[in-house]
């Protein structure tokens, strides 16, 4: 019988255990172990002290599925991540869990992932698209920063009359569509700093009133606008609380008063970036502009 001379023979067995080998190395990485029991990786996380992923998605969301077929496969993210976490991934439209989460945590923007201690507690969030180098540095950011929405939460409650925890907890709440909570820890800033040593308050001004006019109380937020003028009358906040002001006039159909905003920002703001953009806003309410008026 003819065969293979044994050096040939040792030859292709050492190419058949590099490929199995290298097969099984593969395998170790080859994915991440998404499971969609949500439920089940909270109590697995009370066991081993892993942070838990909780990644919601839509079928119609285009940028899930760059992140599923980029982030989510980068050796970056499957090597160094892969075997630290508990991953959780719920549709967020047709899975009960994922409906759930979805309303409970108010998501309308998509993918969303929830970084979750192993209580099931949010420690912070991504939205959107990111790419693996950034999503690892801000899933490990998130683990260990003081600024992270649950740190920031025991901040608060270890020392409300902190100016810096409650102004940044409000912007946290603020990108969450939470307005209330918003609105109070900005007002917190507001009551316990009145005289802006923290450099917070008038800006806290600002976002008070953008948060109402958010809400739908514009005449709410143009009180503050109002309060923030009338306190801080050389707060670099108010080229921010014009174009607002303008806004809300404008969404009201009260043109002459929108333009008056527009105005006083280029009086007072003549070097201020947004200035290009103020313009066009102004020209905008211009009834020289428009096509009735051009067609005379």
């Amino acid at each position: 019988m003819k065969g293979y001379p044994p050096s040939a023979l040792l030859l292709r067995l050492l190419v058949l255990v590099s490929v199995l080998s290298l097969s099984v190395c593969i395998g170790t990485i080859q994915g991440i172990p998404w499971t969609p029991d949500y439920e089940g990786a909270l109590r697995e996380a009370q066991q081993t002290r892993k942070p838990v992923l909780t990644y919601l998605y839509i079928d119609s969301c285009t940028y899930c599925k760059k992140m599923e077929a980029t982030t989510f496969r980068d050796s970056l993210v499957l090597e160094d991540m892969r075997d630290g976490y508990l991953w959780v991934k719920l549709n967020a439209e047709t899975d009960p869990t994922g409906v759930q989460l979805r309303e409970r945590f108010q998501i309308s923007d998509y993918p969303t992932i929830f970084v979750m201690d192993h209580d099931g507690f949010e420690i912070d969030r991504l939205t959107g698209y990111v790419d693996a180098q950034n999503f690892k540095a801000q899933v490990e950011g998130y683990l260990t920063s003081p600024n992270s929405f649950k740190k920031l939460q025991e901040t608060v409650e270890g020392d409300p009359y902190s100016s810096t925890a409650n102004f940044e907890l409000a912007h946290k709440y603020l990108t969450r569509n939470s307005l209330l909570e918003a609105a109070k820890h900005f007002v917190n800033v507001i009551v316990y700093d009145p005289e802006n040593k923290s450099d917070l308050t008038d800006t806290s001004y600002y976002w008070l009133a953008f948060t109402l006019a958010t809400g739908s109380q514009p005449e709410e937020a143009l009180k503050q606008l109002t309060n923030l003028s009338t306190k801080f009358p050389n707060s670099a906040a108010r080229a921010d609380g014009y174009i607002l002001e303008s806004q809300i006039h404008t969404f009201a159909d009260r043109l002459n008063p929108a333009r008056s905003a527009l105005q006083a920002f280029l009086a007072e703001f003549p070097e201020n970036e947004k200035r290009p953009w103020v313009e066009l806003m102004l020209r905008e309410l211009d009834p020289a502009s428009t096509p009735m008026a051009r067609s005379h």
